[in-house]
């Protein structure tokens, strides 16, 4: 538009401006701007937008018209309601009336709904509320009422209007109607609705202002709003710029616009539904509902409406379309599916080479962000000007992905990043940990309060801070929970709570009276036996004040909530409250604590300001009060980031469709998107739907809409196709399958294996190091720009072969604990991945924090019970009790009750029987014959050290000793091969040289055979003889090269596969399991399983099976003590 014609505006009227791509409404909002400034020097131009972030990308553009350094200033943006509000102000006679919705009205409904009298009218909501002890049902009802009045206040006066004068609206209203005319008679001020008409007549008979209003890329209004602006255009020029996605009329009746107003004055009904299904596009008969009801308002106005004009470029466009994005906008804008069209020739092979539009199924949300990755740094290569400011990825879910950006994208802002990026339009909650942590703070009284989540609230540097540890204190406070059997429960109150008997054990105020006791005794903690019926426990030291001092304060703090959530308190009391929790247990250093601790004080803060502006102080309970914080805590702050350079990670926002040169969209499952809404089971509105009316479904399905047509040169599209847990397959969002749908039907398909390929289809591995994405892809949307995806250091290889391994390049001298030789042993798998490479699965390994007191024979300390009353019984010199010591119930090994009792008395039965056992083939029965030592090993010949538990020393004799309750547990190679090395470390000892060295391995049927060869090897006379030596050295350094070598060939030793390939039977049974048990491969938690992957580790012929199958024989060999026999001079 020139500025000449911009000067010809009429002084009055409504001028619509529609265009298909939102920048070109741009240049006749910037003619119309210079040409029609505002009559009055300071007097700003008035705009209305959509949404914030629109209007953040309005000025940026509207400053870049005049260059890369232009200004864009003295503009007035509105948001539609800004300026109803304005209006209202203006021409209402100064009243200064409340919002339709939000708060003010929550505490009203929320004040009504506690007083029975006012719930006569309303028996519905009388009998929901009726079983309601914590309140919950009526905190959250009076959200969803305010919610619907809120709507009708905007879209439905006419209805509250019947209502107030005792008619009824709609079908099924009688509840709703009642109640609206008791919160007018308990506040009976005039609302906005009121004075609708007011303010339309004051904007009708205002002076004439030939300076427009602006209204810019709305696609929808309220009818009410729409009314205003019409009443403004009388007497001022208002523009409407509308991105309007299709060119033609595309609303259902062409050019009988006479017959479209008639049917939207009858509503909306199957025969306007049908109407507008008859599209002529499938994607905007199913997609453009929102669209469809915004023009059809518009026609209604037709007589006012002065100038209808569309942008040239959707006229005359000057390019054909060629890529299939580019084809798909033209199908749209022009109303014609004959536009999408394949490439001439090879047409599949071309289509799949097209990136500009790609549909990425993935099998979880992080694969999907890397699969975008890819995607995005491919854009860059390939599009030379495109910079990371020009992309934007959108998620229904956004909140599911944020925690996972970091991983593959690294941190956000980063400027040394090719991928930076900001994130926006997230809760509150998730913009800081602070936020999550002190939520869980306000909810523990709700819950069992487990050690864990007590110790996960001190995960956050704030809290610590506040509580004067630092994180090695937390990770003592850990350790000492555990020794003290800490489990649940703040004391025997709270367990009461949950119908337990009041029993303080297991408890933290039980755990701290024994922690509190082992600081106080210190070193005679140990010693000093019960104090008053507590058992002190001795594994603090005296400079563990801190960390105790900060448990103290916060159970204090945790003690005196409780007590706040068992009474009601008035709501400016629990504000009160609130403050001091964030005051006194958190405590602000770096840049980002000080904002999140600001936004959060600011927040509560707030919560009171709505609580006192609605002049009521009602009674909470704690359920009530949690609800308060976390559903403002939930909400996305208004001044939410957006637009702050780097790639825009954000929300799928009705009425904010920005233009971006690469759009991506996760997340676009069947259960997420569209969104549904919140199950309304008394709101009227869609029983008697209106034009214009919003929804949930219709807003999220305008929006796919939006963001096809907002996308200059790529759309990646993507979302989970199988559910994590089972693998089952997931169906794509139904606007996703649309579009599918419409590609397969205009486009060609290449049949293989039974299946059609779709070439803008990709389906994605599980796993980002997949050989597809290194050789032979299937399709050129397979690839990856992580190279060291390429390799797995630790695993096999794609074919299933591991990494050959040199023997001779082992490094002898590298020091090796004893520790983790014995655990490699035991266990190859967890110590190569979780000791030496920190591999961990936490959240599946077994050994956790307690979170219910001892319910079977294992103790938190992770030793069955009866090895416990074993090794006491040997300290002793005496058998087993047969009741349980009040040491032993005081220290919480054992449930309450009788089935406590029950459970002793069977352990106790094991570790007599095995206490019999080593009666017979030991002196350890007897006291005065020795004592138990941990011996030092520093072997530099070896580069071995570490300590050796458990050995005994006699006078003349050193004794190695183990038990085992079953004998098929004692034959595997996982006990027998760390007693051998421990046999062979006690007897290289250089302090053991003149003592008789003794093995016994006892188990159900005494003494194991091979503790007896062991024993009469170490009967002969040459035993302690230089080639005895060297024979024993050379088999400690086997050992040590196999642990060694394992760092290069992780799959050579798997304990029970290993003796199952020796033996020659049941390999694959041992590995894989049966239908009653899982193999040596599917062990908890899963590291053998990680580490292996899918290698056939039993078929003979397969590289690793034959490295296994090597190192077996070595291993049996030594099992069978051949080692110990020197062979023989020539």
């Amino acid at each position: 538009m020139s500025q000449e014609s911009a000067a010809e505006l009429p002084l009055r009227g409504l001028l619509v401006y529609r265009a298909s791509r939102l920048e070109a409404l741009l240049e006749p909002l910037a003619a119309l701007l210079r040409a029609c400034p505002p009559t009055a020097l300071l007097a700003p131009a008035e705009l209305i937008c959509a949404h914030p972030g629109m209007r953040r990308w309005l000025l940026n553009q509207l400053a870049q018209q005049d260059g890369p350094r232009g200004i864009a200033a003295n503009l007035r943006i509105d948001l539609p309601g800004q300026w109803v509000e304005r209006m209202a102000r203006q021409h209402g006679r100064g009243l200064d009336l409340p919002a339709p919705a939000g708060p003010l009205l929550r505490w009203r409904v929320f004040d009504l709904l506690g007083e029975g009298a006012a719930l006569t009218g309303s028996p519905s909501f009388a009998r929901y509320l009726l079983d309601d002890p914590a309140g919950r049902r009526r905190w959250q009802l009076s959200q969803a009422l305010a919610d619907i009045f809120g709507r009708l206040l905007v879209y439905r006066p006419d209805w509250l209007r019947s209502w107030q004068r005792g008619q009824s609206a709609v079908d099924r209203d009688a509840d709703l109607a009642a109640l609206w005319r008791q919160l007018r008679q308990r506040w009976p001020e005039p609302l906005r609705i009121d004075q609708q008409e007011q303010i339309r007549q004051g904007l009708f008979n205002t002076a004439i202002e030939p300076t427009p209003l602006h209204v810019f890329g709305l696609a929808h209004l309220p009818p009410s709003t729409l009314d205003l602006l019409r009443a403004a255009a009388q007497q001022r020029p208002v523009v409407l710029y509308f991105p309007d996605p299709c060119r033609e009329h595309w609303v259902g009746l062409r050019d009988d616009r006479q017959r479209l107003r008639q049917l939207i004055s009858s509503g909306v009904n199957a025969q306007t539904e049908l109407l507008y299904l008859g599209t002529e596009h499938p994607l905007l008969a199913s997609l453009g509902r929102l669209g469809q009801h915004f023009s059809a308002l518009l026609a209604g106005a037709d007589s006012e409406v002065l100038l209808d004009v569309r942008h040239w470029q959707d006229e005359r466009p000057e390019h054909a379309a060629v890529s299939l994005l580019h084809q798909v906008q033209a199908s749209i804008r022009e109303l014609d599916v004959a536009q999408i069209q394949p490439p001439p020739g090879a047409g599949d092979a071309l289509l799949a080479q097209d990136a500009s539009l790609r549909i990425h199924r993935c099998h979880s949300r992080l694969r999907e962000l890397e699969v975008l990755r890819d995607a995005l740094l491919q854009a860059l290569n390939d599009l030379p000007d495109l910079q990371p400011s020009d992309i934007a990825v959108l998620s229904p879910t956004m909140q599911a992905y944020a925690p996972l950006l970091p991983a593959v994208f690294g941190a956000a802002a980063d400027p040394t990043s090719r991928l930076p990026y900001h994130v926006a339009d997230l809760p509150q909650s998730a913009d800081h940990p602070l936020f999550a942590t002190y939520l869980s703070l306000l909810g523990m009284p709700l819950r069992r309060m487990t050690c864990g989540e007590l110790l996960a609230l001190l995960d956050l540097d704030m809290l610590r801070r506040g509580l004067g540890m630092d994180e090695v204190g937390r990770q003592q406070l850990e350790h000492w929970l555990r020794s003290a059997s800490v489990a649940w429960g703040l004391d025997s109150e709270s367990r009461q709570q949950h119908q337990l008997p009041d029993d303080p054990t297991h408890s933290f105020a039980w755990g701290m009276d024994r922690l509190l006791g082992g600081h106080l005794l210190g070193e005679d903690a140990a010693e000093a036996g019960l104090i008053d019926g507590v058992l002190a426990v001795d594994a603090l030291a005296l400079g563990d004040s801190p960390a105790l001092g900060g448990l103290y304060r916060l159970l204090g703090e945790l003690h005196t909530l409780r007590r706040w959530a068992e009474t009601l308190q008035p709501a400016s009391r629990w504000s009160i409250h609130l403050a001091h929790l964030v005051n006194t247990l958190f405590s602000a250093k770096l840049d980002d604590e000080r904002q999140a601790l600001t936004q959060l004080q600011a927040c509560l803060g707030r919560l009171e300001q709505q609580r006192a502006a609605s002049g009521l102080d009602p009674e909470l309970s704690h359920a009530q009060v949690l609800s308060w914080v976390s559903d403002a805590l939930a909400e996305v702050p208004e001044n939410t980031p957006f637009l702050h350079g780097g790639i825009s990670f954000c929300g799928m926002v009705p009425q904010r469709a920005l233009p971006f040169q690469v759009i991506a969209v996760l997340g676009l499952n069947e259960a997420d998107y569209p969104r549904r809404e919140a199950a309304e089971q008394h709101d009227p509105m869609r029983l008697a739907p209106r034009p214009g009316d919003r929804s949930v479904l219709i807003d999220d399905r305008y929006l796919f809409l939006e963001t096809l047509m907002s996308a200059r040169s790529r759309l990646h599209l993507s979302y989970v196709g199988e559910q994590p847990a089972s693998g089952k397959p997931v169906n794509p969002s139904a606007p996703l399958f649309e579009l599918d749908r419409l590609l397969q039907q205009r486009l060609p398909m290449r049949a293989e294996g039974g299946q059609l390929l779709r070439p803008w289809w990709i389906d994605h591995p599980l796993q980002p190091f997949d050989p597809r994405y290194f050789v032979d892809s299937p399709h050129p949307g397979l690839f990856t720009y992580h190279a060291g995806f390429a390799a797995r250091p630790l695993a096999a290889n794609v074919d299933g072969r591991v990494d050959a391994c040199t023997t001779g390049d082992t490094d002898r001298q590298a020091s090796v604990s004893v520790k983790h030789l014995l655990r490699w042993l035991r266990d190859p798998a967890a110590e190569l991945l979780r000791d030496r490479h920190q591999v961990r699965l936490d959240g599946v390994d077994v050994d956790q924090l307690p979170e219910h007191e001892p319910l079977d024979r294992e103790s938190a300390r992770g030793q069955p019970l009866w090895r416990h009353l074993l090794e006491q019984a040997l300290r002793n010199a005496s058998p087993p009790p047969e009741h349980p010591d009040p040491l032993l119930l005081a220290s919480g090994w054992l449930p309450a009750a009788e089935l406590g009792a029950s459970i002793y008395r069977a352990e106790q039965h094991k570790a007599l029987d095995l206490w019999q056992h080593t009666e017979l083939n030991t002196p350890l029965c007897r006291a005065s014959q020795g004592q138990w030592h941990a011996l030092e090993v520093q072997d530099k010949a070896h580069g071995l050290e570490g300590r050796l538990d458990r050995v005994w020393l006699g006078p003349d004799s050193a004794w190695l000793i183990d038990w085992q309750l079953q004998r098929k547990k004692t034959d595997r190679w996982s006990v027998r091969l760390p007693l051998l090395t421990r046999w062979l470390l006690v007897s290289l000892h250089p302090d053991l040289q003149s003592r008789r060295l003794q093995c016994a391995l006892i188990d159900e049927r005494g003494l194991y055979p091979m503790a007896m060869q062991l024993n009469a090897v170490a009967a002969q006379a040459d035993f302690q003889s230089c080639a005895a030596r060297e024979c024993r050295m050379a088999a400690l350094r086997q050992l040590l090269d196999l642990y060694r070598q394992a760092e290069h060939q992780p799959l050579a030793y798997f304990p029970r596969l290993s003796a199952a390939v020796q033996q020659g039977k049941g390999e694959e049974a041992t590995w894989l399991g049966n239908s009653f048990q899982p193999g040596e491969r599917d062990h908890a938690p899963g590291y053998t399983r990680l580490l292996s992957g899918e290698a056939q580790l039993w078929l003979r012929g397969h590289p690793a099976a034959e490295q296994l199958r090597a190192v077996a024989e070595r291993l049996a060999a030594m099992l069978e003590l051949s080692f110990l026999r020197p062979a023989s001079p020539r």
